[in-house]
């Protein structure tokens, strides 16, 4: 993932889980991507917080969904042969 970082950030702070409303941790530096290690299917969330003189801004949510299980078979019949 990458994203782009406003002039005034000092830090950045991410997680992966299955939490839609978490909250990062801790600080990990100044970065403007992060390659994550693989998930299992199923719904996880991405959250990103940046960090100023200010302090900390609000968490940025991202929705991801993974389903690598092929569809159950399924026939198709149409009512006119």
């Amino acid at each position: 993932m990458n994203w782009d970082l406003p002039n005034d950030v000092t830090a950045v702070a991410t997680e992966v889980d299955q939490h839609p409303d978490a909250v990062p941790a801790k600080s990990e530096g100044l970065f403007d991507n992060k390659t994550f290690s693989p998930l299992e299917d199923g719904v996880w969330y991405l959250h990103v917080q940046f960090k100023n003189s200010i302090g900390w801004g609000p968490t940025l949510h991202y929705r991801i969904g993974i389903d690598t299980a092929p569809p159950l078979g399924f026939s198709v019949t149409s009512p006119s042969g």
